[in-house]
């Protein structure tokens, strides 16, 4: 009840902080519409002009080139704005959403024969978000010829709503399961909701100071998973050597993740440049990714649909990676492309 009542004060807090943003916007605009009136009245004719340019010709081209380079500084290369970015995101997505019906967050993995299932056990319960599952199912899967966690002791940094690191421990039968998120929403959301599974426990951290987390031993896990989530950090180099800390030699560390064609090229250049790793298995996964957005189109869509406002949709319809969104397009065109590894602690 404390932790509802939190979210709530936070929400609270959150509304009477854009207000007085738009309140004092809206002062702003109202004292200087002396100086800006009439400058628009006379350049209206060249603004439409313009304007119509922009829509109709080529013109938009280096426009929108310049958003598209901006939005991904921000959200993809920077380091601190990148950080609080995404922060903000999931931490708002978190409290305006605690639907339990939206418990894993990724695009999702699907087989590209019949009916694109990977897992052939999956419970009616989490049958919704099938696809979502079977990225971390083929994730924590595919190392040597280990084909569940038996007795393993797992970290996945990124946890986000739990709804992967719950599925491994239900299915994968670890001995126990650690969760880390920078969002604190989220981890009260996991805390909440997967109360009953006594092999889960989650942590509320930043992906570049594991250390700062009492629980996070040197050399205790037996494996590490980061889905989708890493695009998100600020410094990927910190993250992996919290990564090789927390591992125990000869650990494994599952990770999966998109990025640009360069930036796969250089990743792959990085992590085989590990004095303490070795990759063990690297795959390209983009068709299977993009086959389980088409497959899943029709619930996400629901979701959006049901559940959120006018205003906001268009944000979740990219966030979800729906069709005719800038991220489909680029997986579909290969300018994005969705990579997975397999790396092993040296001993």
């Amino acid at each position: 009840m404390d932790d509802i009542n939190f979210s709530k004060r936070q929400l609270i807090l959150s509304i009477v902080a854009v207000a007085l943003v738009v309140v004092i916007t809206l002062a702003l605009i109202i004292v200087t519409s002396i100086f800006w009136i009439p400058l628009l009245i006379i350049t209206s004719p060249i603004l439409l002009i313009l304007g119509l340019l922009v829509k109709f010709t080529n013109l938009g081209s280096p426009f929108q080139q310049a958003y598209y380079k901006a939005y991904d500084w921000v959200f993809y290369k920077s380091e601190r704005p990148r950080k609080f970015m995404w922060s903000l995101i999931y931490n708002t997505m978190c409290l305006l959403y605690p639907s339990t019906q939206w418990k894993a967050m990724n695009y999702g993995y699907s087989v590209l024969s019949g009916n694109g299932h990977l897992i052939q056990n999956l419970q009616a319960e989490d049958e919704d978000e099938r696809f979502c599952l079977q990225l971390y199912h083929y994730i924590a899967t595919q190392f040597g010829s280990v084909k569940n966690l038996n007795g393993l002791r797992v970290l996945e940094v990124g946890s986000g709503r739990g709804g992967g690191l719950n599925y491994i421990s239900r299915y994968l039968n670890p001995q126990e399961c650690f969760g880390v998120d920078f969002s604190e929403n989220q981890i009260r959301f996991c805390r909440h909701h997967y109360s009953q599974n006594k092999k889960l426990q989650f942590f509320k951290g930043d992906s570049q100071a594991l250390d700062q987390i009492p629980e996070i031993q040197e050399n205790s896990f037996d494996v590490a998973i980061n889905v989708e989530s890493s695009h998100c950090y600020g410094n990927f180099d910190q993250f992996i050597q919290q990564i090789n800390r927390a591992l125990k030699p000869g650990g494994f560390f599952c990770f999966t993740d998109f990025r640009t064609e360069l930036e796969c090229q250089q990743l792959d250049t990085y992590f085989k440049s590990l004095p303490y790793f070795q990759v063990i298995k690297s795959e390209d996964i983009t068709v299977n990714v993009l086959q389980s957005l088409k497959q899943d189109e029709k619930r996400r869509s629901s979701l959006i649909e049901g559940n959120v406002s006018k205003l906001l949709k268009p944000f979740f319809r990219k966030f979800s990676g729906l069709k005719g969104t800038r991220i489909f397009q680029e997986f579909e065109e290969k300018k994005t492309l969705y990579v997975a590894y397999i790396l092993q602690k040296k001993l």
